[in-house]
């Protein structure tokens, strides 16, 4: 056991390689503190990041289903009518629609308004499928596929669209500036 005599009648070097020991171990925790500083801070920044990516991936996934959202109500209603109403089918499609996409729809209306009434025809829409191609802060691109069980005096008929829709973000709302029916490629 060493007392404290003891160390003052040490040699110099000894005492100190004992100094020199204990500045070691100071530094050495230090060190390991310092290390141990930076590893918290760089979590803390990999978890901030992490949160901000996070937020950014479900921002975009609700722009997304809102796009869906809005061009799959839209085929629906553009393909569910009846002769006995379709003034109130032009007033359900019309708040869908930008101001190009309404003229647009109003001249196919003014071409198959009498066909439609002449016939009796009737429309009922069913969506089977959609997938968002695009978009961006101001306007997308959906493909939809939707069905329509029409009903005449000459008879019933199973018609089958595929569309291409073209959104506008208006106000905070993504209305239909186009829509164009997609043309299947004949196999070969």
């Amino acid at each position: 056991m060493t007392t404290r005599d003891d160390v003052g009648s040490q040699a110099p070097e000894e005492v100190s390689k004992d100094q020199r020991r204990g500045r070691l171990s100071a530094a050495l925790k230090r060190t390991i503190a310092l290390v141990l500083a930076l590893i918290l801070v760089a979590s803390a920044v990999g978890v901030g990041v992490l949160f901000y990516l996070r937020g950014q991936v479900e921002s975009e996934l609700d722009e997304r289903a809102d796009v869906a959202r809005a061009a799959e109500q839209f085929v629906v209603q553009f393909n569910t009518y009846d002769s006995g109403s379709v003034d109130s089918y032009v007033e359900s499609v019309n708040p869908m629609l930008t101001t190009s996409a309404k003229t647009k729809f109003a001249t196919a209306m003014e071409e198959i308004l009498s066909l439609i009434e002449e016939t009796e025809l009737k429309s009922d829409g069913e969506l089977l499928a959609s997938g968002v191609a695009h978009v961006d802060p101001d306007d997308a691109s959906v493909l939809v596929a939707v069905d329509a069980a029409a009903r005449s005096l000459a008879g019933p008929v199973q018609r089958h669209f595929r569309w291409e829709i073209d959104l506008n973000k208006v106000d905070g709302e993504w209305l239909v500036d186009d829509f164009n029916p997609v043309a299947a490629e004949a196999v070969q």
